[in-house]
């Protein structure tokens, strides 16, 4: 197996775009190309890859490198990746809210109204939790009463996801 990295190239031209504009839309360098990830960090984008033994690496579009470096490029991308990802989760928590309504209905499809409703009965709820679950018009995903009445409620962070439809 050989590592490479390398660029896509004009679908009709073939001519690469770490050289050229590409006119006519991308194609992959090699159609023995198996693609392990496509860095759109940078402009253009980069291509990690590899190819068979017996397959000719196109010189003008991709270059043979290292295992290491083929290791190294992809750990690189996947750290980006996954930050991104935490990134992208957090700012759709912090934007997330429900109406009340809304914020019932999706405990009432989980069958977890009940089971908050009792929870906040009980004279030992936290007083904050009740007067948030009695009278807020809206809850938002990230407020810190009700971060804790989740928790104290046994809800894991997916599961509050899952509630304000947030999808990771």
């Amino acid at each position: 197996m050989k590592y490479v990295k390398g660029y896509y190239v004009d679908a009709k031209d073939g001519r690469p775009a770490n050289k050229h504009n590409l006119r006519h839309g991308p194609a992959l360098p090699s159609d023995d190309l198996t693609v392990d990830a496509v860095d759109r960090r940078q402009r253009p984008s980069l291509i990690i890859g590899t190819l068979p033994d017996g397959a000719e690496v196109p010189t003008d579009a991709m270059e043979e490198i290292t295992k290491e470096e083929h290791s190294s490029l992809l750990q690189s991308y996947n750290d980006w990746r996954q930050q991104y990802e935490e990134q992208q989760l957090q700012k759709a928590r912090e934007s997330a809210s429900l109406s009340r309504a809304e914020f019932k209905l999706a405990l009432l499809e989980r069958n977890e109204l009940d089971n908050v409703k009792q929870a906040m009965a009980d004279p030992s709820a936290d007083p904050r939790a009740v007067i948030l679950w009695e009278d807020a018009l809206e809850f938002k995903r990230t407020n810190k009463d009700l971060l804790a009445l989740a928790s104290d409620l046994g809800y894991t962070q997916e599961q509050l996801d899952d509630i304000f439809g947030i999808r990771t």
